[in-house]
């Protein structure tokens, strides 16, 4: 089920702007969401998830954030062009670059791949010293060295970074 804020059940999921979506166990291939203006949410309810965001290409538009959260165990599939196609400019941190963000517990993952959709590899992914905070939650930061891209995962979340 897809519901918004107030669990209603949504038959057209044009967001407004900062909207959360939910996706409940075994949807995950079956859905559409266009967000809005502002950061917009998609956020795993489940456990065992498995969001493959290549599985839904022009299904899927500004989401900004993705959150694993759910009941435990979920997994995120995405690649450098998901980052850029649902990123946006200086989200998060003030730094010039596209970024994403990723939230999620302790037994979450997220899988990481460098490719564009051509299969073309412009450049690698590399986690940055450090974590940054954002609204008081710590986030490590993978920088993509060729098209000026980040990726916000919360600390916690294991990191698989696919690079060719």
């Amino acid at each position: 089920m897809v519901a918004d804020d107030n669990n209603d059940d949504l038959a057209s999921l044009e967001g407004l702007a900062d909207d959360v979506f939910y996706v409940g166990q075994g949807e995950e291939g079956a859905i559409e969401f266009a967000g809005t203006d502002g950061i917009d949410m998609l956020k795993l309810t489940g456990t065992g998830q498995v969001l493959d965001l290549s599985n839904l290409q022009g299904k899927l538009s500004s989401v900004e954030v993705i959150d694993l959260t759910g009941t435990g165990g979920n997994t995120l599939k995405l690649s450098l062009a998901d980052v850029l196609e649902q990123g946006g400019k200086d989200l998060f941190v003030n730094d010039g670059k596209t970024q994403m963000m990723i939230k999620g517990a302790d037994g979450d993952v997220v899988e990481l791949s460098d490719l564009l959709p051509d299969g073309s590899d412009v450049g690698d992914w590399a986690q940055q010293a450090g974590t940054v905070t954002v609204e008081g939650v710590a986030y490590n930061v993978f920088y993509h060295s060729g098209l000026n891209a980040e990726l916000l995962v919360q600390t916690g979340v294991t990191t698989h970074l696919e690079n060719h």
